[in-house]
Formats: structure tokens, C-alpha cells, sequence
């Protein structure tokens, strides 16, 4: 149920137009994915989710949970 949930928001944050400039380092798709992964698991900030990202296992889990 999850699984199904996350790929369709992943497939809505898709079709959102990205219209900021060019230079952009990262896809507007990543970014909202990212976010909506730091929502989901309660983090209490941005950087605390960084940091817990590096660790391998870590990044492995949000790869395949949430296509980041």
C-alpha cells in the first residue's frame, strides 16, 4: 500500500512544470521527492536527514523506497 502511494506521488510531482532557471542543480522531481521522504519519516530537519542519508544502508532504504 505504501509502495503504491509513494509511486503515485512520484508520478504527481512529475507532471508539476519546473519553471525555475536553468541552472538548477537538481530536478524539481528530486527535490519534492526528497521532501516528501523528510515529511514522511518524521525528520526533525533537513540537515538531520542529510546526515542519516550518507549512511549506506540508510541510502540504499530511500533509494528503493522512495526513488531518490
Amino acid at each position: 500500500m505504501f509502495d503504491q502511494l509513494t509511486k503515485q506521488v512520484g508520478a504527481y510531482f512529475s507532471r508539476i512544470g519546473d519553471h525555475r532557471a536553468d541552472n538548477a542543480s537538481y530536478e524539481l522531481t528530486d527535490s519534492l521527492k526528497g521532501a516528501y521522504a523528510m515529511f514522511s519519516l518524521k525528520s526533525p530537519s533537513l540537515m538531520a536527514f542529510r546526515t542519516d542519508y550518507e549512511l549506506p544502508t540508510r541510502q540504499h532504504n530511500l533509494r528503493t523506497v522512495y526513488d531518490l
